[in-house]
C-alpha cells in the first residue's frame, strides 16, 4: 500500500505552524511524515530555522503518523549524539521513527568553524559515522578509533633539513617525521585551530583614562559631530555620561569644540575645529539670495547603510515609511541621502526599496546617485521589484530610476554595470 507523506520543511515554515499543519495532514488522510534538519534556511526569503529534533518529539506525541528525519552526522552532530536521539525516539514511539543519513551541506555544517571537506572525504566520514551509529543502536560497547585525514604539511627531505629551528605555539620543538608512505614534513603539536600565520599584537591598555581618551578621539574622527546617539550606537562602556566628561576635558585643552551644530540632536554636541569649519561652508545653502536665484543644486550621496557617515540608525532615528519593511544598519544595504535627508533605502539584495520623500527633484537626484553606484563598479547589477511594499512600476521613484538608467522588466526595474 503506498504511503502518502507530509514533509515538514523547517527552513521554510515556523515550527508552531508546522505542528498544526502535520496534525491537520493526518486528519485529511496523510499516512506518513518527514522532517528536515536545517540549521539555516536556504535563503533569506524563507526566514525560518527550527530545530528538527525538538519538533519530532512534539509531532510524534500529538499524531499517530510514522515519522522520518534527514540528518548529516560527523560535523554538526557527533554520531553518538545522533544514535542517542534515534534510540530515545524509538523507545518512546516504537516502530514509528526512521532516519536517513547523508553527507550534509555546507550551509548547515559551516557553523562549527571547521573546513568543508571534499565530497569523497565527506562520504568516507558518513560511512564511518553510520558504523558508529549502528554499533551503538545494537548495544555495542567497543571503542572506535577515528580515521585521521591525510596531513597537509609541506613535505621535504629529512636528510637535508633535519630538525627545524624554533619552537611552536605550544612551546614544543618542530621536527621532521616520516609518514607511512615515506614522505616527511614539519610536524608539530599545535591544535588545528591555531594553524596559520600569527602576528604579535600590542598589549592591551589597562589605563582607563588613556583608553577613554583614545575612544573619544576615535569617535570625533569617525562621526565628525559626536552626539548622544552616536555614542549609544557604538556601545561604549560607560555610555554618553563617561564620554561627555572626556569630551569636555578635550574642549578645555582646545582639542575639540562644543556647540549646537546640527538641529534636533541635542545641545551636547562635540566636533573638531576642521569639522566646524566644514559645516560653516554650507551656510550658503540657506542664503535667501541663492533661493531667489533658483536654489542650489541638490547633492545626492549613496552610502552603505553601515557607513559612519550615515547618521540614520545612529545619531538620528530612521524616519517612518509607508508599508514595506523596517530599515536598519545592515551589511549590504544602501542609503541615498539628498542634502542630508534620507530619500532611498535599498534592502540587502537590491529587490526591495523604501522611499522617504515625494519631491520629484529629490527622487531624480537620488536615482542618479543610485545608478552611479552601478556605473562605478561598486555593484554588478541591481533588480528592484518592490517599493514601500507595492509594485515599483508606474510610481514616481520608478519613473526617476528609469530616466536615470534603469530599464523595465516584467518584474520591475533592472540595471547592469
Amino acid at each position: 500500500m503506498p504511503v502518502i507523506g507530509f514533509h515538514n520543511s523547517h527552513e521554510q515554515v515556523h515550527p508552531a505552524e508546522l505542528l498544526k499543519a502535520v496534525q491537520h495532514a493526518e486528519e485529511v488522510g496523510f499516512t506518513g511524515a518527514m522532517s528536515s534538519d536545517h540549521f539555516s534556511p536556504w535563503s533569506e526569503r524563507q526566514g525560518q530555522s527550527g530545530f528538527g529534533w525538538s519538533f519530532l518529539g512534539a509531532a510524534l506525541a500529538t499524531t499517530s503518523l510514522p515519522f522520518g528525519a534527514v540528518n548529516a552526522p560527523g560535523q554538526r552532530y557527533h554520531p553518538a549524539i545522533v544514535a542517542q536521539a534515534i534510540a530515545t525516539l524509538g523507545a518512546m514511539f516504537p516502530g514509528r521513527f526512521w532516519v536517513a543519513l547523508g553527507s550534509g551541506e555546507a550551509s548547515n555544517e559551516h557553523i562549527t568553524g571547521q573546513g568543508w571537506p571534499r565530497k569523497e572525504l565527506r562520504d568516507a566520514r558518513l560511512r564511518e559515522c553510520v558504523d558508529v551509529i549502528r554499533a551503538l543502536l545494537a548495544g555495542g560497547r567497543t571503542a572506535h578509533k577515528q580515521r585521521q585525514p591525510p596531513a597537509r604539511a609541506r613535505t621535504s627531505r629529512a636528510g637535508r633539513l633535519g630538525r627545524a629551528p624554533g619552537r611552536s605555539l605550544t612551546n614544543s620543538s618542530m621536527s621532521l617525521a616520516g609518514g607511512p608512505d615515506g614522505a616527511s614534513g614539519y610536524q608539530r603539536a599545535t591544535p588545528p585551530v591555531a594553524a596559520g600565520r600569527w602576528n604579535l599584537l600590542p598589549p592591551v591598555e589597562n589605563e582607563s583614562t588613556l583608553h577613554a581618551h583614545a575612544t573619544a578621539e576615535l569617535l570625533l574622527d569617525r562621526y565628525g559631530v559626536v552626539t548622544r546617539g552616536a555614542v549609544g550606537s557604538e556601545g561604549v562602556p560607560g555610555g554618553f555620561g563617561l564620554m561627555y566628561k572626556v569630551l569636555a576635558r578635550l574642549e578645555e585643552m582646545g582639542r575639540c569644540r562644543r556647540g549646537y551644530f546640527i538641529e534636533h540632536l541635542g545641545a551636547a554636541q562635540f566636533a573638531v575645529p576642521s569639522t566646524v569649519d566644514r559645516l560653516r561652508s554650507f551656510s550658503a545653502d540657506n542664503d535667501p539670495r541663492s533661493e531667489a536665484a533658483g536654489g542650489p543644486a541638490l547633492t545626492a550621496t549613496a552610502l552603505a547603510a553601515t557607513d559612519p557617515a550615515n547618521p540614520y540608525g545612529a545619531a538620528l532615528a530612521w524616519p517612518q515609511a509607508e508599508g514595506g519593511h523596517r530599515p536598519g544598519r545592515k551589511a549590504g544595504a544602501l542609503v541615498v541621502l539628498v542634502d542630508g535627508d534620507l530619500v532611498l533605502y535599498v534592502e540587502r539584495g537590491g529587490k526591495t526599496l523604501l522611499v522617504f520623500a515625494e519631491d520629484q527633484p529629490a527622487l531624480d537626484a537620488a536615482a542618479a546617485a543610485l545608478v552611479g553606484v552601478i556605473r562605478r563598479g561598486a555593484a554588478d547589477k541591481m533588480a528592484l521589484e518592490k517599493v514601500n511594499g507595492g509594485e515599483i512600476l508606474d510610481t514616481g521613484v520608478g519613473s526617476a530610476l528609469a530616466a536615470a538608467g534603469f530599464y523595465t522588466t516584467p518584474k520591475g526595474l533592472r540595471i547592469r554595470a
